[in-house]
């Protein structure tokens, strides 16, 4: 059976909250992938970003 990429998005989590402390920019950019959820609640009305995307659903 084929692996989604979606279920090695918490992968992502972790690499943005390391780099984070080294440098504001990926800091930025995970404020940024805070934001997604909000916006794809907005564009679709339905909860996208948990039922699809959430690297922490994803992780357990």
């Amino acid at each position: 059976m084929k692996k989604k990429w979606t279920s090695n998005l918490y992968i992502v989590t972790i690499l943005f909250f390391a780099l984070g402390f080294l440098n504001i920019i990926f800091a930025w950019i995970g404020f940024v992938c805070m934001i997604i959820p909000f916006v794809l609640l907005a564009k679709y009305g339905k909860k996208t970003w948990c039922q699809n995307y959430c690297p922490r659903a994803n992780l357990f």
